[in-house]
């Protein structure tokens, strides 16, 4: 069931709110970009929570758990701005994330059907910086957006 609680983060800071005017500050670790991944009961949120930290984790909106995260390409290279953006694809029942920064590296995307193990989707080609990512559902396709490309995926 879809939860009756608004998040919003920034850098350094989680905020919950029941009704959209009235916003309590939580202990978490912010980020860039958050969704609300029903079937998994999960917020998801984006960012840099340090080297191999780009996805953070919280059923409720106030305790919240980093995740694992794999470097650009396999690699060692950790983005500069961790994951820029993430998105929850309804038709799919998939998470999907792409990288802030990728610049000199393959354009890196992960996905995760849990929230928890991310995996890096490979063949995509190209390297941009990545701004965005969002699921289109009702036309069964998601979009990465970049400085100067505009990507889709998984579809």
């Amino acid at each position: 069931a879809d939860r009756a609680l608004l998040v919003a983060v920034g850098p350094g800071y989680v905020m919950t709110s029941t009704n959209g005017t009235s916003w309590t500050p939580q202990t978490g670790p912010g980020g860039r970009c958050v969704v609300w991944a029903p079937p998994l009961g999960l917020f998801v949120a984006s960012g840099d929570f340090g080297t191999g930290h780009g996805i953070a984790t919280s059923p409720t909106g106030v305790t919240w758990a980093t995740q694992t995260t794999p470097a650009p390409g396999g690699g060692t290279y950790w983005p500069s701005g961790g994951y820029g953006g993430v998105a929850w694809s309804e038709s799919r029942q998939v998470l999907v994330a792409v990288a802030a920064s990728a610049v000199g590296y393959e354009a890196e995307i992960i996905s995760s059907i849990d929230g928890i193990n991310w995996t890096v989707r490979t063949g995509l080609g190209g390297t941009t910086v990545w701004n965005a990512i969002v699921a289109a559902d009702s036309i069964d396709v998601i979009v990465a957006v970049g400085v100067s490309v505009a990507m889709r995926c998984l579809a």
